[in-house]
């Protein structure tokens, strides 16, 4: 058997084919037996060893398991008639991919509520407005849920929409850089609830992947789509059957500290609004989901659930959660730490207040985004049409708004 040269991919790549020859004094070539294994299988697990080839003339391609960097050992054997074998060893080197800078204010954007024609608006950190668009056509005027990171892999943060009810359930995205507007995310025509989205990067690989929450089968529903490509990356129950009342929200960030965002979802309960954590560490194809941490149920004051938004608010290296309240709840928001909840499982609260002109029929929408460029993630509420940015270092009570812009929207908005 010829040898195999060592080889070296980025995180999420792939070998390609790699030919070598086998030959044997009493067994035809096509007789021959190859197969493979991997020093490490949580780096190349056995079903990244893909063989191909005929006769003398065969391949190897090692695909790395997702968001993965190290180096692992690839074994190559071939077997003959009679038993006798003969291995090649190479090595495989995963490089991982460098996440983007952190720190530097980031857009954040503002979907309309019910009644207008379903606009999104992106802004710039300083509150000057980027651009708009209409994702879902002039015809429909329904709410628009949004999430602002960079899934399409180019540098510039995008905005992923999706419909808030009234129409068949729609998920696109708007190019941060051009305006253009992608296809639906989701399978269309079987779903006309409420959906809520969520941006961040899952698997590892730099580019932000989009959760999508639907109220479906008796549970919260989430589904996991990967930045760039948009293959389905997860779909599954994000909370349970018992109780539910209705509701999915779902948010992205990394409250286990280990640098890859996890996913949160939240629904309506008899008990109360419930709060469920899933580490993104086991998010993905062939994966069995995991808690991040004990399912959580909040007071019954909130409404029937609570909206979602993830963050790192303390700058202690763990995403921070928010809430707001649901339609007809108690007007208010909190913000509770990440690390206290996957650590000791304590809702330790940063801060819990009432946002000046809360309407309580439309509920508290929330969204955790670093607006003041300081690297801690700041609070955005919508509620009636007034949005507010509250600074990660002055929450309130005690601290003034950073920002705070009547949109004029009567139907409310949703931040993200």
């Amino acid at each position: 058997m010829t040898a195999v040269a060592d080889q070296s991919v980025p995180a999420n790549g792939t070998t390609g084919a790699l030919a070598f020859t086998v030959a044997d004094a009493q067994t035809p070539a096509g007789s021959l037996v190859v197969t493979a294994t991997s020093s490490d299988p949580t780096l190349v697990p056995a079903a990244g060893l893909v063989l191909g080839g005929s006769g003398g003339s065969r391949t190897v391609t090692v695909v790395p398991a997702a968001g993965r960097s190290g180096a692992a050992t690839v074994t190559l054997t071939v077997t003959d008639a009679g038993g006798l074998t003969a291995a090649r060893s190479f090595v495989v080197t995963v490089t991982a991919t460098t996440p983007p800078p952190a720190g530097g204010a980031k857009p954040y954007a503002v979907g309309t509520g019910g009644g207008p024609v379903a606009t999104v608006t992106l802004y710039n950190p300083d509150g000057t407005v980027k651009r708009t668009a209409q994702p879902f056509g002039a015809a429909y005027t329904g709410g628009v849920r949004v999430a602002v990171a960079d899934v399409t892999g180019d540098g510039v943060a995008d905005v992923v929409a999706g419909t808030a009810g009234g129409t068949w359930a729609q998920v696109r995205v708007v190019d941060g850089a051009t305006g253009a507007v992608g296809p639906n995310l989701i399978v269309a025509g079987y779903y006309s609830g409420l959906t809520s989205v969520a941006a961040g990067d899952v698997d590892g690989d730099g580019v932000a992947d989009v959760a999508v929450g639907t109220a479906e089968g008796g549970s919260p529903r989430a589904r996991l789509i990967r930045g760039r490509d948009f293959a389905r990356l997860a779909d599954f129950a994000a909370g349970p059957k018992a109780g539910y009342q209705g509701y999915a929200e779902v948010a992205l960030g990394d409250v286990t500290g280990d640098g890859r965002a996890d996913l949160l979802a939240s629904g309506g309960y008899a008990a109360g609004p419930g709060v469920f954590g899933w580490d993104g560490t086991t998010l993905g194809a062939g994966r069995t989901p995991a808690k991040a941490f004990a399912d959580q149920t909040l007071p019954t004051g909130y409404g029937k659930s609570v909206f979602l938004a993830a963050g790192d608010v303390d700058g202690d290296g763990f995403a921070d959660i928010a809430v707001g309240a649901s339609s007809w709840g108690n007007g208010r928001a909190a913000v509770y730490s990440g690390k206290a909840l996957v650590q000791s499982n304590a809702r330790a609260a940063l801060a819990d207040f009432a946002p000046a002109g809360a309407v309580a029929a439309q509920g508290v929408r929330v969204g955790l985004r670093d607006v003041d460029g300081d690297g801690k993630a700041d609070v955005l509420t919508g509620s009636g049409p007034w949005l507010t940015a509250y600074g990660a270092t002055a929450l309130p009570p005690a601290g003034a708004a950073l920002r705070r812009l009547d949109t004029g929207l009567a139907g409310g908005i949703f931040v993200g």
